[in-house]
């Protein structure tokens, strides 16, 4: 195991800088009498996840600068790492930072780690399913969207999985026939529980 570092003290810690954990650790660099506030996350990046469907037809590009930079004038230190281990009791935290496990303790913390799409109690989904979330595997949104632009022309059958997002890559890519959640997103040609050919009227190619 990697060694565990000299012990930081933080008087906040917030964990998880998506729009919940960036919020919390702006409004925390107001005006108040803290000095020692940190925000960690495993990527520099904020990912802007009301966008993620925009992907599906055309590369996002970032709005804002890596998180280091953006917090560079606050209170608040960034922190890039994995979170490895929580103890409420002795008021830390170990974070995986480059090849070092090192640990922070806090007065508070703020819990703000989101969630992630789960590929292995669903059999097929590391294989076959993709997501919009921004890399460069195999399986993210830009090789779903090579996908779509080397079938143009073609009929295949794509299943779009529930949720908000899913709902929202209907309605942004203008896909006519796809499959949603359980319930049936207003003015569009999505049945509960089918799959369809999806046809892309922006585009006006079979995906």
């Amino acid at each position: 195991m990697a060694k565990v570092a000299d012990t930081l003290g933080y008087e906040v810690i917030v964990l998880g800088a998506g729009y919940a954990g960036l919020m919390a650790a702006l409004g925390l660099a107001g005006r108040n009498r803290l000095t020692r506030i940190a925000l960690v996350s495993r990527d520099e990046e904020f990912v802007e996840r009301i966008r993620l469907q925009e992907g599906v037809s055309r590369t996002v590009t970032t709005r804002m600068p890596p998180l280091a930079d953006f917090l560079a004038n606050t209170k608040v230190e960034f922190i890039r790492g994995h979170v490895e281990a929580l103890d409420a009791v002795k008021r830390s935290v170990r974070v995986g930072v480059g090849g070092d496990n090192r640990e922070f303790t806090f007065d508070r913390c703020i819990y703000a780690l989101g969630s992630r799409i789960d590929e292995v109690s669903v059999r097929g989904v590391a294989d076959h399913a993709y997501r919009l979330d921004p890399g460069s595997g195999s399986r993210f949104v830009g090789a779903l969207r090579s996908k779509l632009e080397a079938s143009a022309g073609q009929s295949i059958r794509v299943v779009i999985v529930v949720g908000a997002t899913g709902d929202q890559s209907i309605l942004a890519n203008g896909l006519k026939g796809a499959r949603s959640g359980p319930t049936r997103p207003r003015n569009t040609n999505c049945d509960v529980g089918r799959t369809h050919r999806v046809q892309s009227s922006r585009e006006k190619t079979w995906v």
